[in-house]
């Protein structure tokens, strides 16, 4: 039956090792349809042996051979070449032309039928295709091929005979010889596994029928979709959750993830991440009566924080890549550890997947995975894809992998982490190396107030982290039924704020939490205190001290300077007061007349001065013009308003300050004066104009710059006229058109450091997120600046730095900042700009104490993040307390509680012990990491 020498496929080349890596889907399609179309039966046969690639120069006219020629060598020779080349046998073809369209017309041409079992033809197909990619990879890694010399091609040619002849067991018997010989050649160079894995994600706009077909796959898959994907699918078609569960169970489908939702993790805090987790394991554990065990995610949202969680959620494994925007770090092997900065973590991928839809990377297949076989310990590509959309390329892998696993395993993520060894590496990275997309895509996606909502979420969440902790106070105070029922209730009106879009929370409901813990705050003064129509209480919910100004309008004289009073004066026949308030504690005020002390007045001018800082209010601009602290004549920082309309100039580098200047509106004061100065506090208010370089004007403004005794901060409460007229000149960059708050500083060599998921790091980036605060370290002073939720920054040359407060879409026109100097732990300072202790007039103390607290840590780089009761049999038995290290400085913290404790130990995040404390008393001894987040479980003696 023999009547051709060959068949083969013509490469402008000699090899498909040239064919672009990223080219269009087209060209890549019509490449591999002609190669797998010469293994057709029927051209196996008439050959009587296995296909070829071939340069130009091996075509020969006179002999019997058949030539197809793909577009994409059509086009790289030129139609010159196949004018001279006109032969009956050479099949050019169009760059849309189909395998099976191609097939008809090779068969033709040798007139043999071309109709076959589908199925045998696929594997014939398929086997063309392991082929091409096992004799590609034999040459990348330097390795002759053995296939030649080996049996290979009787058995294909007996195949083909046998499918002419309608035994199907046998043609499966020889293709299976066949991929037995690939396989051995494979491992010739190459014996251990190559492992592949299919991730297809899931969207809750998928058919019924897209999911089945994805999960009744008899080959190992695995999903990648959040919990409230999940449970949308599941409301929509009841067969999911059981189907899903069933194939989970046989392990032959793996869910990865565990969030509820996708998160912009580099904006919220640490809590939120965590109860993210929480909620969205639970959730999935409902619908399929497991949790995953492999974290991924779609959406950009990796930081440093997950590896910790992770870890102590008692995750296997990670994949260290998203798919959407955003830049992060690879590492140096594909397979390694994805550590933390406090040393623990997770196995995780650490490199991009493969796009599954895209047929060039399955032309290229073979050089990617050589490349993963030469520098990588565990050889693995990752493909990823939408369920129901994927090239037709990538089915064949898995009618391969029915036969061999010559060009790798198809695996699930949980079986791989399993079955592949430890490679002893770790990856430990910096937080400047992720880098979000987050602000250009809600501007692009038109999404409203797109800094601004970020205030929202940080007013929202601190109120549900003061409501949880005057519950926990409660506890403290009284561990009785009625404490067990404020907390449940509190828990159930905090849920409400975690189960929504952070993104999309609602402006009234941090208001209704405040209202909430008020009354809590007022049951605490009650079974604290005692009444008294003289006396105030304040119950402080953060959980480190602070020092609140409060104003007592029924006193019209002065009181006593005593604990916890820091300073007093009389205004307006009122008393001012500065009371400290101890943090998880309260203090009570008593005024008794004493003689008032002789102090100046804050307000002088144009110039603000308390104990420790001086601030300077420009008449020209209305901006701050100088920031000083006593015992230096250094300007510390200085502060503007300007809209930057353009983006960088050409140039700009040479000169940046003096180029910079030229992208930006002018701020012009009409007016600027001091207002309610007193002993305690005093304002400087200035009305203005931001102009642009024609003077024509952009927004009105007024700055209120205020500055309290006894504070080493100045807040700063801008509020815009109009933020319509603004936002018809700014543009669709946010990163390059916005309305800012501009600081600027002396010293080319000040450190920027930036707070994210309540951790300080350093940071040289350009561009950064840090939504509390920002440090500017010159190595002499640290000038802190709080940024009240606004998270974006750009840092514009080497002394200045812009605080972005409006951009294309903000509707926001009132903002409060603050500034401060030498502060001992800024990030308490952020938060207490967005909290007031509570006031509870009428109480006071029960006893001679005036203030007293009910928890407390000892170290000032230790942040308390939640607390909450252990309750058990209708008991409050113990606290359970998060911790987070701040400032990336290790040691020891010691935990006092009002009640003596028993026992403690440190957990992970699902209850199981990670370490005993010391115990001495009321007070617990906690070793941390750098930037670790611990649970600590405190039980109460009996």
């Amino acid at each position: 039956m023999k009547s051709l020498d060959q068949i083969a496929l013509l490469l402008p080349y000699h090899g498909f090792d040239d064919f672009p890596a990223r080219a269009e889907n087209q060209l890549a399609d019509n490449l591999l349809a002609c190669w797998t179309a010469l293994w057709h039966p029927a051209l196996i046969l008439a050959s009587e042996r296995a296909p070829q690639w071939i340069h130009r120069d091996a075509v020969d006219p006179d002999s019997p051979q058949l030539v197809v020629v793909p577009y994409f060598s059509r086009s790289e020779i030129g139609e010159q070449f196949f004018d001279q080349l006109s032969h009956p046998r050479t099949l050019v073809t169009d760059s849309g032309a189909s395998r099976d369209d191609i097939v008809r017309a090779l068969c033709e041409r040798i007139e043999l039928p071309c109709d076959q079992d589908p199925q045998l033809l696929d594997d014939f197909y398929s086997l063309g295709y392991c082929y091409m990619q096992v004799e590609r990879m034999t040459q990348h890694m330097r390795y002759t091929s053995g296939i030649a010399d080996s049996a290979f091609e009787q058995f294909l040619v007996d195949a083909a005979r046998s499918a002419f002849e309608n035994d199907q067991q046998a043609v499966r018997d020889r293709l299976q010889a066949c991929f037995d010989f690939l396989t051995q050649e494979r491992e010739h160079y190459y014996g251990v596994d190559v492992f592949l894995l299919d991730v297809a994600l899931l969207h809750d706009g998928l058919s019924w029928p897209q999911i089945q077909q994805e999960l009744e796959r008899d080959i190992p898959l695995n999903i990648m979709a959040d919990a409230q994907t999940l449970e949308k699918l599941a409301q929509q078609n009841s067969e999911f959750a059981p189907l899903l569960k069933g194939k989970m169970e046989s392990g032959q489908v793996n869910l990865l993830g565990g969030e509820f939702c996708e998160l912009p993790t580099s904006l919220v805090s640490s809590e939120a991440v965590l109860n993210n987790f929480r909620h969205g394991l639970d959730t999935i554990a409902q619908l399929t009566g497991e949790r995953p065990q492999v974290f991924a995610r779609r959406r950009f949202g990796l930081a440093m924080c997950l590896p910790s969680i992770l870890n102590r959620l008692e995750y296997q494994g990670a994949l260290h890549a998203t798919l959407d925007d955003g830049r992060f770090p690879e590492g140096n092997q594909i397979k390694s550890r994805w550590v933390g900065e406090d040393d623990t973590g997770v196995e995780a991928i650490m490199r991009s997947p493969l796009d599954a839809t895209q047929s060039a990377a399955f032309v290229n297949l073979a050089t990617s995975l050589s490349e993963s076989m030469d520098m990588d310990h565990v050889a693995t590509r990752v493909f990823v894809r939408w369920a129901g959309q994927e090239s037709p390329w990538f089915d064949q892998l898995r009618r391969i992998s029915q036969y061999t696993n010559a060009v790798g395993r198809l695996a699930t993520f949980r079986s791989y982490f399993t079955d592949s060894y430890d490679t002893g590496i770790h990856d430990r990275f910096r937080s400047d190396q992720y880098r979000s997309p987050y602000l250009r895509q809600d501007v692009s996606q038109q999404q409203s107030d797109p800094l601004s909502r970020w205030q929202t979420y940080w007013r929202t969440e601190i109120a549900c982290w003061q409501l949880q902790t005057l519950a926990t106070m409660r506890c403290l105070i009284q561990p009785d039924v009625a404490s067990i029922h404020c907390w449940n209730n509190c828990q159930q009106q905090v849920s409400r704020f975690r189960h929504e879009s952070v993104e999309s929370v609602s402006p009234n409901l941090a208001a209704e939490l405040h209202a909430n813990a008020e009354h809590i705050a007022r049951e605490i003064a009650g079974l604290l205190g005692q009444p008294d129509e003289s006396a105030c209480m304040l119950v402080n919910a953060s959980p480190h001290p602070r020092r609140c100004y409060l104003p007592l309008p029924n006193v019209p004289h002065s009181i006593a300077v005593e604990t916890p009073v820091y300073a007093n004066a009389v205004s307006h026949n009122t008393c001012e007061a500065l009371v400290d308030v101890p943090g998880f504690g309260v203090a009570s005020i008593v005024p008794v007349s004493a003689k008032p002390k002789a102090t100046p007045e804050i307000g002088d001018g144009l110039s603000l001065r308390n104990e420790f800082i001086e601030v300077e209010v420009s008449r020209q601009t209305g901006g701050i013009q100088a920031f000083k602290i006593y015992g230096t004549r250094t300007n510390l920082v200085s502060q503007l308003l300007g809209v930057r309309l353009t983006p960088d100039p050409p140039g700009w580098k040479s000169n940046p300050d003096e180029t910079f200047a030229r992208c930006y509106t002018k701020m012009i004061a009409d007016q600027v004066q001091l207002v309610n100065s007193s002993q305690l506090v005093a304002e400087i208010v200035a009305d203005g104009r931001l102009v642009d370089h024609a003077d024509g004007t952009v927004t009105r403004f007024q700055q209120r710059v205020r500055l309290e005794r006894g504070s080493r901060f100045v807040t700063i409460n801008v509020q815009l006229e109009d933020a319509q007229t603004l936002h018809k000149l700014l543009g669709g960059d946010p990163w390059n058109s916005y309305l800012a708050a501009r600081f600027a500083w002396s010293s080319e060599a000040t450190d920027i450091y930036r707070y994210v998921n309540d951790r300080r790091y350093k940071t040289t980036n350009s561009r950064f997120e840090s939504p509390l605060a920002v440090n500017l370290d010159d190595g002499s002073h640290v000038v802190s600046i709080l940024n009240g939720g606004l998270p974006y920054h750009r840092k514009v040359g080497r002394r200045m730095l812009d605080l972005l407060l409006s951009c294309q879409g903000e509707s926001a026109v009132q903002f409060q900042l603050a500034m401060g100097v030498n502060a001992k732990q800024p990030l308490r300072e952020a938060l207490n700009l967005l909290t007031s202790p509570f006031s509870v007039p009428q109480f006071r103390m029960g006893d001679a104490t005036s203030a007293s607290w009910l928890l407390h840590v000892n170290n000032r780089n230790v942040l308390i993040t939640h607390a909450e009761p252990i309750i058990k049999a209708d008991q409050i038995t113990g606290i359970r307390v998060r911790l987070i290290e701040v400032d990336g400085r290790p040691g020891t913290t010691t935990i006092s509680c009002v009640r003596p404790i028993e026992s403690a130990r440190k957990i992970n995040f699902v209850n199981n012990t990670m370490d005993h404390c010391s115990v001495q008393a009321d007070q617990v001894k906690v070793r941390l990491t750098e930037h670790e987040m611990a649970e600590v479980e405190l039980m109460f003696k009996r």
